[in-house]
């Protein structure tokens, strides 16, 4: 038996599924995944494969494929979501709840329709759902998120000019903590780029984590003593990667050192910064002519 990873497209939320050998599909590919009483559109995030240990903890199981006419009318279902959005807050304004919806899906065969928002507080929605339900003439699904997950499903783009790192660490459950940030020596204080589009600390801090972490242990810390080249000097940066100090020398200079040249208290050998292995190419442009451009 393998595992599938696939997106809930409806409740935007991941489920593995128990795929029989002999079916397969490729990855964004739109299928149909049923429980006990409902069918929901899914996206596959990864395709089938064995994972050992791991089993379908839920009771969602593979249908079928969607055909390109099937996903055509599904897409096009999609295409008056402000619209949903705008009446769903009419409505909760008018009841006088603090929430704000961004987003909004119909179901397969338009039998759901599914909205998120965003609130300071839990919600007690039960009033909410009774004029909805007949405002929208059909079953009503409400789902709170944070503010990062609201930046996950809307999607866009990065301080950096990327997509947003959220679209593909959505789903590991991993909190962005103020450790992350400090390990990289990154300042903390009054550093608003240290936050993404969500207000949260960016997700991309996570992915050279731990380099930065392997790398922190074999250097000083900030403000310790040490001695370099026969004087006494105090830390007040390092660089960690490329595992340098910057050094406050008795003499009222500052320079920077490798950090095999520093002797500090319980300083650890480090290892060879492994170099990288670069291939050359040379490519000749003598004699190309326009026309075999």
């Amino acid at each position: 038996m393998n595992i599938a990873r696939v997106l809930d497209f409806l409740r935007d939320k991941e489920v593995r599924l128990n795929i029989t050998e002999d079916i397969s599909f490729s990855g964004g590919e739109y299928i149909l995944i049923k429980n006990t009483k409902d069918l929901f559109v899914a996206k596959v995030l990864e395709v089938p494969r064995k994972v050992p240990h791991i089993k379908n903890e839920n009771d969602m199981v593979f249908q079928r494929r969607l055909t390109p006419i099937e996903v055509t009318k599904f897409d096009a279902l999609q295409e008056n979501q402000q619209e949903r959005v705008r009446e769903a807050q009419k409505l909760a304004n008018k009841i006088g709840l603090k929430m704000r919806f961004f987003a909004s899906r119909i179901g397969w065969g338009e039998r759901m329709i599914s909205f998120f928002f965003t609130s300071p507080n839990p919600v007690d929605f039960r009033e909410l759902l009774k004029v909805m339900i007949p405002a929208f003439r059909g079953r009503i699904h409400l789902q709170r998120v944070s503010d990062r997950q609201r930046a996950q499903i809307i999607g866009g783009v990065g301080p950096c000019g990327r997509v947003d790192c959220c679209q593909f660490l959505r789903f590991n459950n991993k909190k962005v903590s103020l450790d992350a940030v400090r390990d990289q020596g990154i300042m903390i204080n009054h550093n608003s780029k240290i936050f993404g589009v969500h207000n949260k600390i960016k997700t991309c801090y996570l992915y050279e984590l731990g380099e930065y972490r392997k790398n922190r242990k074999y250097l000083p810390h900030i403000k310790q003593s040490v001695q370099v080249k026969g004087q006494k000097g105090r830390v007040i940066g390092v660089d960690i990667l490329n595992r340098r100090v910057k050094v406050f020398l008795e003499n009222e200079t500052i320079e920077v050192f490798p950090v095999e040249s520093v002797e500090y208290e319980n300083k650890k050998e480090a290892p060879p910064i492994p170099e990288l292995d670069f291939k050359s190419y040379e490519v000749g442009i003598e004699g190309v002519g326009i026309e075999d451009l």
